[in-house]
């Protein structure tokens, strides 16, 4: 969709109106883009606490954890192998989960997540407002989406890479993104 005549003479207006409502999609696009990726990324942190807690609830030495060794384990030939497995697994998993520190990242990307939603926001807006308006300023609204676009490098050098975000999960956010956004295209 492109930005219908402005009103004024001259395709130099044209022209750069054009061009700031495609930066304009642009950015919504990696602002949106972020977000989906930091969703995930919570998602993994959440996943990885949760698992932790789990293999320490069935690996821990007395309540429930010994009740399963004992009718369960211990019973069978070989068992004390198994359960030297299991508190191997939560181990390491357990090391995993201090050294990622989900409880204390999941607020912070949270946070994150809802600085991004709101910049999305706001660029839709001033994207509705360059659609609604014939006689859109251009130059001083280069201005307002100069600061948007500051904002958003701002997020998104705070957004954090990690193995939990591997390529496919990131191509996976692409996708889902441009599924998002294409009523905009």
């Amino acid at each position: 969709m492109t930005v219908a005549d402005t009103g004024k003479d001259g395709d130099k207006d044209n022209s750069e109106r054009d061009r700031l409502w495609y930066r304009t999609f642009d950015a919504i696009y990696d602002t949106l883009y972020n977000e989906i990726e930091m969703g995930t990324y919570i998602r993994r942190l959440e996943f990885i606490n949760t698992a932790a807690a789990a293999a320490a609830f069935v690996t821990a030495g007395s309540g429930v954890g010994a009740l399963i060794a004992k009718q369960t384990v211990w019973k069978t030939p070989g068992g004390e192998w198994i359960w030297v497995s299991l508190l191997i697994i939560a181990g390491v998993v357990e090391g995993v989960r201090r050294s990622i520190d989900p409880g204390r990242k999941i607020p912070v990307v949270q946070q994150l997540v809802a600085d991004l939603t709101n910049l999305e926001s706001n660029l839709e807006e001033f994207r509705s407002v360059m659609a609604a308006d014939k006689n859109f300023d251009v130059s001083s609204a280069t201005k307002k989406y100069a600061a948007l676009t500051k904002r958003s490098m701002d997020l998104t050098r705070k957004c954090p890479t990690s193995f939990l975000l591997h390529l496919k999960v990131r191509r996976k956010c692409q996708a889902e993104t441009t599924e998002r956004l294409k009523h905009m295209l």
